[in-house]
C-alpha cells in the first residue's frame, strides 16, 4: 500500500472486514449488543511490546466506539509467528453465537480458553509456568543457602562464590 496508512485507519479496515454485517463476502459472524467476545491480537514477531499495547488498546477503543462490542477476554502477544514479521492479526470469537451453535454453555467455553496446555505462546502454558516457578524455587533456595557474611569481612574475598541456579 502506498502511502502506507496510520495505525488507526488500517485497524479501522480490518475491524470493517470483521465486523461489517453488510459485506455478503465476510460477514460469516454475527455480533449482537450483549454478546460475550474474545479478542486476540497477535504479534507476528516484528512489533515491539509498547507498539502491541498500544495497537490493542486502539483496537479495544475502536471496537467500543465503532461497533459497540467490549470483549470479556483480550489476548495480545506472539502466538504465531514469520520470523520477526512487521505485521499483526485480529481475531475475533463471538463466544455467545459459539455456544449456542455447539453442546457447550458460554462458561464451558470461556473456561477453555483458561484451561492448561501444551501450546508454549499461550498465556496459560502450563510447561512455561512450572519452569518458571522451578527456577524461582531453585533461586530462592540458593539464596538461603549462601553463608552469612560479617560486616567486619572482606566482601571481595575469593572464599565466596555465587552458584548459578
Amino acid at each position: 500500500m502506498s502511502p502506507f496508512p496510520s495505525v488507526e485507519r488500517l485497524v479501522e479496515k480490518l475491524l470493517q472486514l470483521l465486523c461489517d454485517q453488510d459485506d455478503p463476502e465476510r460477514a460469516f459472524v454475527k455480533f449482537d449488543s450483549g454478546d460475550e467476545i474474545a479478542l486476540l491480537v497477535n504479534n507476528y514477531g516484528g512489533i515491539s511490546t509498547l507498539e502491541l499495547g498500544s495497537l490493542t488498546d486502539e483496537v479495544l477503543t475502536q471496537l467500543s466506539d465503532s461497533w459497540s462490542i467490549t470483549p470479556i477476554k483480550i489476548y495480545a502477544g506472539t502466538f504465531e509467528s514469520s520470523l520477526n514479521g512487521p505485521g499483526f492479526s485480529i481475531s475475533l470469537c463471538n463466544l455467545t453465537k459459539a455456544a449456542s451453535e455447539s453442546s457447550s454453555s458460554l462458561q464451558e467455553l470461556i473456561d477453555l480458553l483458561d484451561a492448561p496446555t501444551s501450546a508454549p505462546a499461550w498465556p496459560n502454558a502450563p510447561a512455561l509456568k512450572t519452569n518458571i516457578l522451578q527456577k524461582e524455587a531453585l533461586y530462592a533456595n540458593s539464596i538461603s543457602q549462601m553463608p552469612d557474611i560479617p560486616e567486619s569481612e572482606d566482601l571481595h574475598s575469593e572464599s565466596y562464590t555465587v552458584k548459578p541456579y
